[in-house]
Formats: C-alpha cells, sequence, structure tokens
C-alpha cells in the first residue's frame, strides 16, 4: 500500500503508507531518456521525499545501472526514514517470595501465564513485589523528513482494590488476604472461591467471586462466576460460564457437549469438541481440534493446529498449521462477524422485497393517477390510498438501509485482521476474510500471512510469504448465507433428568447468545 505516488513519463516514486520507505519504479516501456540524476530527484522532490545524502548516492548508483543498460524491473529503494522506538512498559517485580510459586510447565510448549492469570495467593498486608514505571519511546523521523510519534505512550502499572503503595512510592502491598492479579497492567487482590475438584462433592458452582479449581471439572457439572474462572488440571465435558477470564492449565475434552463462555479471554493448553464463545481473545497451546470458536478478540494457535469445525475470529487467526493431511473440512474466519453479516443480508432481502411492492404498486397506480377523472370517488380513494402506501413504503425503505449502514460500520476492521500459519494450510479449508471466502485446493506452505489489501482500488484477498516477502492475489468469493450459519450450541444436560437449555444462560456482556442461523 502506498501513501503517495509521482510519475513522469519514465519515473514512479511511490511512498510506504507507514512513510518510511520511498521506492523508484522504472517503466519497462524502453524510454530511459528521462532518467537522470536530475530527473530522479526532481521526481523525489515532487514527492516531497527529503534529499539527503544517503538518498544522493542511491540515485547515482541507480543511474550507473541504467546507463549500463541493467534496467532494475522491481521497484528499488532509495530513502529509508527512522521509525520511532515503542516505549517500554511499565512492569511489577515480583516478591521473591511469590515468584517462587509453581507455573504450569509443559515439556513440549510452555504457556505464558505469568502475568495474567498466574494464581498468587497473599496475606493481608503481605509484600506483593515493587513498581518499575515505564519509559516513553522515541520520536522517529519519515521520508518526508517530519516527525514520526510513538504510536502510543508507555503502559504504567496501575492500583486496584485492596493493594496500596508505600511511601516509597515503589513498593505495593496486598491490603486483604486473597489473590494477586496482574491484568492489562492493573494490580488488584481479589478474594477466590477455591475448591479442590468439581464433581459430586461439591455441585454445581455459581459464584460472584473469582473461583478457582486445583484439579478437575468432572463431565457434565457447571461453574458460573461473575469474575474469572481458573481450573489448574483438566476440564471433561463440562460448562464454564464466566463474565471476565477463564484460564484452564490443563486442555478440555468437550465431547461434543462441553460449553466454555467467558466476557474476558479464554487461555487454555488444548480444545477438543467444546463450544466457545469468548469476548476477548482465545489462545490455545496446542491443538484446537474440532471446536465451535466465536470471538470477539484474536485466536491464537501459534504452536498448535486447527483441524476440523468452525471457527470465526473478530481479530487475527495465528496458527500452526490449519486443517488436516486427511482432508478434514475446516473452517476458519478472520475479521468475521457472521451475526451482522447474516443481518446485512436479511436486511438486503427486506430492501429487495419492499422495493418490489412499491414498484407494483406505482406500475399498477400511477396510469389511474393521470386519468382520475374517469375513475369513481371509491377508485380515486383507493388510487390515492395506496401511492401513500408507496410514499411510506419507500420511507421504510430509507430506515432499512440506515441500519444497513450502522451495521456495515460495526463490522471488524479487515485492515487489522490476518490469517497467519507458520507450517501449512491443508485442502478442503475455507479461509474467511471479513465477507470473503476462499475454498483452499491445493496445499500452502507457510509461513505465510493471508488478509485484505487493495491493489489498484480494489479490495483483493492476498497472501504473503513471509520468508520471501513474495505475494499473490488468492481467488476468493463473496461470502454466502450457508456459511453464516452457526452450528448450535449443546443444551446443558446432567444426570437424573435436569436439564437446562443453554441458549437461557445469560449472556456475558460482551456477547449476545449466538443465534442458530442467519
Amino acid at each position: 500500500m502506498t501513501a503517495g505516488k509521482v510519475e513522469n513519463s519514465a519515473i514512479r516514486v511511490d511512498v510506504s503508507r507507514d512513510r518510511l520507505e520511498a521506492t523508484l519504479f522504472l517503466r519497462a516501456d524502453g524510454h530511459y531518456d528521462g532518467v537522470t540524476e536530475l530527473g530522479v530527484f526532481d521526481a523525489l522532490q515532487q514527492a516531497g521525499v527529503a534529499v539527503a545524502e544517503d538518498v544522493r548516492k542511491q540515485v547515482r548508483e541507480l543511474i550507473v545501472q541504467v546507463r549500463q543498460g541493467d534496467i532494475p524491473s522491481e521497484p528499488v529503494l532509495v530513502a529509508r526514514g527512522t521509525p520511532a522506538t515503542d516505549p517500554i512498559d511499565g512492569r511489577l517485580e515480583w516478591d521473591d517470595a511469590l515468584a517462587q510459586t509453581d507455573a504450569p510447565v509443559d515439556d513440549e510448549v510452555i504457556v505464558n501465564f505469568y502475568e495474567r492469570h498466574k494464581i498468587v495467593a497473599v496475606e493481608n498486608g503481605a509484600r506483593i513485589g515493587a513498581i518499575v514505571p515505564g519509559r516513553p519511546g522515541k520520536p522517529g523521523v519519515d521520508v518526508y523528513g517530519k516527525t514520526l510519534p510513538p504510536r502510543r505512550p508507555p503502559i504504567q502499572i496501575r492500583l486496584g482494590e485492596y493493594v496500596t503503595l508505600d511511601n516509597d512510592g515503589r513498593t505495593v502491598r496486598a491490603a486483604a488476604a486473597g489473590q494477586v492479579v496482574l491484568s492489562r497492567g492493573k494490580l488488584s487482590v481479589r478474594t477466590v472461591l477455591d475448591v479442590k475438584n468439581v464433581d459430586f462433592e461439591t455441585g454445581n458452582i455459581d459464584s460472584a467471586s473469582d473461583v478457582l479449581v486445583h484439579g478437575l471439572v468432572k463431565d457434565l457439572f457447571i461453574v458460573r462466576s461473575k469474575q474469572n474462572v481458573t481450573v489448574r488440571g483438566m476440564v471433561e465435558s463440562a460448562y464454564i460460564f464466566a463474565e471476565g477470564d477463564v484460564t484452564i492449565f490443563g486442555g478440555v475434552k468437550g465431547r461434543g457437549k462441553g460449553v466454555i463462555e467467558a466476557g474476558g479471554d479464554i487461555s487454555v493448553k488444548f480444545l477438543d469438541s467444546v463450544y466457545v464463545v469468548c469476548g476477548g481473545e482465545v489462545e490455545v497451546a496446542k491443538e484446537v481440534i474440532d471446536n465451535v470458536i466465536l470471538a470477539r478478540g484474536s485466536l491464537k494457535a501459534g504452536h498448535g493446529t486447527i483441524i476440523g469445525g468452525w471457527h470465526a475470529a473478530f481479530g487475527s487467526v495465528h496458527a500452526k498449521a490449519i486443517g488436516s493431511p486427511a482432508g478434514v473440512k475446516t473452517v476458519v474466519g478472520a475479521g468475521f462477524d457472521p451475526q451482522a453479516h447474516a443481518k446485512v443480508f436479511d436486511l438486503n432481502d427486506r430492501i429487495d422485497k419492499t422495493r418490489e411492492v412499491v414498484e407494483k404498486i406505482r406500475k399498477n397506480v400511477e396510469p389511474l393517477m393521470q386519468n382520475l377523472k374517469r375513475l369513481s370517488a371509491e377508485q380515486r380513494e383507493k388510487a390515492t390510498e395506496l401511492m401513500y402506501r408507496a410514499d411510506d413504503l419507500d420511507a421504510a425503505i430509507q430506515k432499512l438501509q440506515d441500519e444497513k449502514e450502522t451495521r456495515l460500520g460495526g463490522l471488524p476492521d479487515l485492515q487489522a485482521a490476518e490469517i497467519a500459519v507458520s507450517a501449512r494450510i491443508f485442502p478442503n479449508t475455507h479461509l474467511i476474510l471479513g465477507n470473503r471466502i476462499i475454498a483452499v485446493r491445493e496445499e500452502i506452505k507457510g509461513p505465510v500471512r493471508i488478509m485484505i489489501r487493495k491493489i489498484d482500488g480494489v479490495s483483493e484477498v492476498v497472501l504473503v510469504n513471509k520468508l520471501s516477502g513474495s505475494s499473490r492475489i488468492l481467488p476468493a468469493q463473496q461470502i454466502g448465507k450457508d456459511a453464516l450459519v452457526i452450528p448450535p450450541k449443546p443444551e446443558i444436560a446432567q444426570p437424573a433428568g435436569k436439564k437446562e437449555n443453554a441458549e437461557q444462560e445469560p449472556a456475558s456482556p460482551a456477547q449476545e447468545p449466538p443465534a442458530t442461523g442467519p
């Protein structure tokens, strides 16, 4: 993508969208008389590019190359800016006694639950650690010679509930006994509902506070929390509902019955046949097998493979591989809101049907209105009523159009969404980006990134090879209604005949209960 473009008969100057690179492209038409040192400098100055000594050197080398008949077929980088450096975020130096708490470790993959999810219990007044303030980033300079400010200020550690700061301005202490939580830069102490296992000894869990399960959540049991749920062991085909985060140090064997819903993020070792609804990010350390996942953030399975199932992430999708050599059908969407897209389809249908009615009314009534004198009083009244009806329907169409525009404006940002795979994408995988769908028929070798980009003013699905930097357009189709049908959520079914419908569960603040179709 380019932010600026200047052309003459032989030279084109492109400036990248981030304003950090300026490239020259010589037209391959054989007319290079205009390719002179002064001509190139003039083109750069027209584009506003600052012509420093390093730029002059690049241009001189290019002119020598052209005079020798070696015409570059690819754009030539002639100017490079200096990017702004990112800030150093504030951090917490944990007290030694807390830093030694055992963390979940896997022989093959280590999941970083430390900062956001590690369970740390403290007594009232205990020292938690010391705050190290963040430092701002340094500005850069673009190819125009203008200052590029850092993208954001540093994130500083903020104090939440039951945390106090000593007079030295750095040491933080617990003001209550409970669990220390450092989440998104906020340090808090929370009271926790603490159980060994969720089984017949405990029964179902329904808590207004955090829930910590040290062992297992057994088949068909329900855990609800208005805060966060943390499970140190495995979850079987159970039901986990949290208005905050869900963290499972083991995996989940859902067997097609398990459900996990979170208003915040979900972190888990692996997912197998589970229905997942998440208001934030879903992070999986290993395999993602035959699941349904609806995430309002990103789906991150960088070390694992997504095999089978149906996945819709409002953000990006990252995985080691997608699909399987056996060709198991796998649907993965990024920048994809199936409910919103289905609503747009519905609005389009209603607009089209209403227009048909209006056109039919006007077609039949307008000739009569032109000969009002020949109509009886009753016929004139009826014709007038129908015309008023057509006007009312026109107003209704406008309201539907306004609602459609509002829905389109609320769709995920496609420029920020991508599907990134480090190893392979196997055939019979269906990739969705926004309202585009790609049916993968031949294996794609990674590492690759697939994204929506504008090429010559047209939005295209582009595959970029991360090793070579090469790119190509993937054949994509507009998404159809069938692709927007969300698989139904399993019912909550417990032994002894007691059943609860999962659709009747309270929705998390970040996600309405998913519909079973558009």
